[in-house]
C-alpha cells in the first residue's frame, strides 16, 4: 500500500543535485514510489530510519571522496586491482536474489525437516529486505543526490578548490549507472538487513564457512565467479565496496583533513557505504523482532541515534549533528 505518493519532480541542475543518467530508458528515477510503501511488519513511520545526510559537495572532503570514486570506478582504470574489479561484478545481480542464496548457503539444511522456522527464518529475512528498500529509497528521494557519472561529466568548475575534475567521456566499470538517486546504496543497505537476519539465525555468530557463487554478466563478461566466506561482516563490506569499485556509488563518508592519500582514503572507507547500511539494516532487524509497545519502539530508536553519534568518528559533520537533534 502506498502512503501520500508525491511525483518526482527534477530540481535545477546544480552541484550534487540529481539528474537523469546517461544510458536510461526511463525519464523519471526507477521505483520512485518504493519509498511511500507502507512498511513490514508494524515498525511505523519509515523516515525514523532515514539515513544521516551525506557529504555536501561545498565541504573540504568531497573533493577527495570523488576523486577516490573517479579513479577506483572508471572502466579503464589503472589503479583498481583486480580483486576489487571482480568484486564489482561479484556482486552486481540482485542484492534480494544474491543474499537470499547467501542466506541459504550459512544455514543450510538446518531446517529442512523444520517447515514452520524456515519459513519464520525466510519471511523475516526478506521482510528486512522490503524494509530496507523502502527505507532506502525514503533517503535517495530526500537527499535526492547525484551519481559520480553526473559529477565528473559535469563541465563548469564548481568545487570549493576551484579544480577542474570534469571528464565529459568518464565512464563506470559497472555501466550504465542505475537511473535513481545515490544516497543511501540500497544495494548495500539490502546487504546490512541481510545480513543482520542471517547473524541472529546463526547464533549472533559472525563466523561463517560457505562458498558463493554468481554469474558475472557485464562487459568483460566473466562468467561464473566463487568466493568463500568466513565472516559476514567481510561479505556486507564486500558488497557495499562494490558500487564504489563499479563506479556508481561514492565512499559515504565526509573525510576530515583529506588528503591526496588514496591509502588514507582507502582507510577511512570502513566508515562507508557499508557501516551505514550495517547500521540500517540492524535496526530495521531489531524492531521488527521486537515490534510490541511504543516504548520500546522509542528506547530502540533511542539507542540507534546514540550509537551511531558514538561510530561516526571522521564521518561526523555539523549537519549530521544538527540532523541528530531532530530525531
Amino acid at each position: 500500500m502506498l502512503n501520500n505518493f508525491v511525483n518526482y519532480v527534477y530540481q535545477p541542475a546544480t552541484p550534487g543535485v540529481y539528474q537523469r543518467t546517461p544510458g536510461s530508458a526511463f525519464v523519471a528515477p526507477d521505483t520512485p514510489q518504493a519509498r511511500y510503501l507502507r512498511t513490514f511488519g508494524g515498525i511505523g513511520d519509515v523516515t525514523k530510519f532515514r539515513a544521516p545526510p551525506p557529504p555536501s559537495v561545498n565541504s573540504t572532503g568531497y573533493e577527495a571522496i570523488l576523486n577516490y570514486v573517479k579513479s577506483q570506478g572508471e572502466r579503464n582504470s589503472t589503479v583498481r586491482k583486480p580483486f576489487d574489479t571482480e568484486t564489482a561484478f561479484f556482486w552486481r545481480e540482485s542484492s534480494p536474489i544474491q543474499w537470499n542464496r547467501f542466506a541459504h548457503q550459512v544455514i543450510g539444511n538446518r531446517y529442512a525437516k523444520d517447515v514452520l522456522s524456515s519459513a519464520k527464518f525466510y519471511a523475516q529475512l526478506n521482510y528486512a529486505h522490503a524494509n530496507a528498500a523502502i527505507a532506502g529509497w525514503d533517503s535517495k528521494g530526500y537527499y535526492n543526490t547525484w551519481r559520480p557519472v553526473t559529477a565528473v561529466r559535469r563541465t563548469d568548475i564548481w568545487l570549493p578548490s576551484k579544480r577542474n575534475v570534469s571528464n565529459p567521456t568518464w565512464t563506470p566499470l559497472l555501466d550504465p549507472t542505475p537511473n535513481h538517486q545515490e544516497y543511501i546504496s540500497t544495494h548495500a543497505t539490502f546487504g546490512g538487513a541481510a545480513a543482520a537476519v542471517i547473524r541472529a539465525w546463526n547464533g549472533g555468530k559472525d563466523e561463517i564457512n560457505i562458498t558463493q557463487s554468481t554469474n558475472a554478466t557485464g562487459s568483460p563478461a566473466l562468467g561464473v565467479l566463487s568466493r568463500s566466506y568466513t565472516s559476514i561482516k567481510r561479505a556486507v563490506k564486500e558488497n557495499g565496496d562494490s558500487r564504489v569499485f563499479g563506479g556508481v556509488s561514492s565512499p559515504e563518508c565526509p573525510l576530515k583533513d583529506a588528503t591526496n592519500d588514496t591509502r588514507f582514503i582507502f582507510s577511512l572507507r570502513v566508515m562507508s557505504v557499508a557501516r551505514l547500511a550495517t547500521q540500517l539494516g540492524e535496526r530495521l532487524w531489531r524492531l521488527l523482532t521486537r515490534i510490541g509497545t511504543s516504548s520500546r519502539h522509542t528506547k530502540e530508536s533511542k539507542r540507534h541515534h546514540a550509537e551511531t553519534a558514538k561510530n561516526n568518528g571522521p564521518c561526523e559533520t555539523a549537519d549530521s549533528q544538527a540532523n541528530r537533534k531532530s530525531w
